[in-house]
């Protein structure tokens, strides 16, 4: 996820999600059940910020480079027209 969409994320959030992701896998080996628990619900809230961050932009660009919505251009060529499958 995060190589994929480096070009979506800023690299404080990329920082952020490293630093859980290292403590998660540090403590991985532990044999303090809490502290693993804790450690990957921190990694999860991380990334769920993440990931709304990641998908919040895109929409927004979305949203900005959308044609207007300009009546006067028409596409002659567009058929409306239903069908059943049979």
């Amino acid at each position: 996820m995060l190589n994929e969409n480096k070009e979506n994320l800023k690299e404080e959030d990329l920082v952020d999600v490293k630093k859980s992701l290292d403590k998660s896998k540090s403590v991985l080996n532990s044999e303090s059940l809490e502290e693993v628990s804790n450690t990957f619900s921190e990694l999860e809230k991380t990334v769920h910020e993440l990931s709304s961050k990641m998908y919040q932009k895109p929409s927004e660009e979305t949203v900005k480079e959308s044609p207007s919505n300009d009546t006067s251009k028409k596409d002659d060529d567009v058929i409306d027209a239903e069908y059943k499958a049979v």
